[in-house]
């Protein structure tokens, strides 16, 4: 008995031991760049356009006509950056990644390419780096937005963030970083309010304390509801009932500050708040729904 059970303790080191060393060589190989996941990305998915090339374009179509986007104005230029600012956040910001991460809705193509920013610790996880290089994605670093502007190219932004989703308030009078990049760059800002995000997922309801002590941090627990998931799921075989529709608002001019003191950070606020109470009164299906910024 002694016998056997040593040799089933030596067998589990064995195992773990061998275990932990494949992790650490795996996690390794993975974030020194030898382990890449990018070309199984692609072999995966021109797989899938050869063998199910029906199905896949009807899901293109589906999103397509679930997310729909209009351009209030005309005068945005080809070839001049912008920061496109998107309300609301929603649970996953998903008209938001589709238009500008995707071929798949009627989001211009000559306005792009666009640098979508997304969650910066998604960077930490592994492939998280060559994952977002791989989408045409930025984390929310003001220093990786700023390079980008300055080599000019445009970047896109939830400026509500996490917050956003909890409510039916548009996060913008406690945002100063946006604003300041704005004006160091010279970089005109461009509203896009897109109508019916919100309603695309519930969330579980969470105790309100839990999300109260979150707050500082600018972050909330999200948890899609199950019939809200089956809900979006159906978007396989049918588009959404009810659409999406992203409505991108006129640019707001920026004049370039090097060194922007808080009054010049504070006026443009002002004048992005106005413009996007604007977009808002004119363009809201919904005309009982208030505009609400905090």
């Amino acid at each position: 008995m002694a016998i056997v059970f040593g040799l089933l303790i030596g067998i589990g080191l064995t195992a773990v031991t061998l275990g932990c060393m494949s992790a650490a060589l795996g996690i390794i190989l993975i974030y020194s760049g030898i382990l890449r996941i990018s070309p199984i990305l692609e072999f995966l998915t021109g797989l899938s356009n050869r063998l199910f090339p029906e199905q896949v374009k009807k899901i293109h179509d589906n999103i397509n006509k679930s997310f729909k986007v209009r351009f209030t104005d005309s005068t945005l230029i080809p070839d001049k950056h912008y920061i496109y600012a998107w309300h609301p956040h929603g649970m996953i910001s998903m008209s938001h990644y589709f238009h500008i991460l995707t071929g798949f809705t009627s989001w211009p193509l000559r306005l792009k390419p666009i640098k979508c920013v997304t969650l910066a610790a998604l960077v930490w996880f592994p492939f998280g780096k060559e994952l977002l290089e791989y989408i045409s994605a930025i984390p929310s670093d003001y220093h990786a937005m700023k390079d980008v502007l300055e080599n000019g190219e445009s970047i896109s932004v939830a400026v509500g963030g996490m917050r956003e989703m909890l409510g039916n308030d548009y996060i913008v009078k406690r945002r100063r970083g946006i604003f300041k990049m704005a004006l160091e760059t010279g970089t005109p800002i461009v509203p896009v309010l897109s109508f019916g995000e919100n309603t695309l997922f519930q969330m579980v309801t969470i105790d309100p304390s839990i999300q109260k002590s979150l707050e500082p941090y600018d972050i909330c627990i999200w948890i899609p509801t199950v019939h809200s998931i089956v809900k979006w799921l159906g978007i396989l075989q049918n588009p959404l009932k009810d659409p999406i529709t992203s409505v991108v608002g006129p640019p707001i001019p920026v004049n370039q500050i090097v060194s922007p003191t808080e009054h010049d950070i504070s006026e443009l606020r002002e004048r992005y708040i106005v413009a996007l109470k604007d977009l808002f009164v004119k363009e809201n299906p919904n005309p009982n729904e208030e505009f609400s910024v905090i």
